[in-house]
């Protein structure tokens, strides 16, 4: 218990750090791209005033899964980023 408490305090501290970075950027905003951009596109109601009745379904879905995949994109080039920030960086020694 104490190694999962010692253990949580030293993430905090990396993942404060980690904020801070390009990277993270790229990543928080693949993940509000993926999940309430894409659902917000892809609400039946706001597309029904915009189109037809008959063709709803099919383009709400189409705009749902579109939208995901760009965020899931977007997130996969955040991730790329943090691995390449990850090898420039210079190894600290204590």
């Amino acid at each position: 218990f104490w190694q999962l408490c010692r253990s949580f305090k030293v993430g905090l501290g990396q993942f404060a750090a980690f904020q801070e970075t390009r990277a993270f950027a790229v990543i928080w905003a693949g993940c509000v791209i993926a999940v309430p951009l894409a659902q917000l596109f892809g609400h039946s109601p706001l597309l029904r005033l915009l189109m037809d009745a008959d063709d709803v379904r099919n383009i709400k879905r189409l705009f749902e899964e579109s939208g995901e995949l760009v965020g899931y994109f977007v997130v996969l080039a955040g991730s790329i980023e943090t691995l390449i920030q990850l090898k420039t960086l210079k190894p600290v020694r204590e």
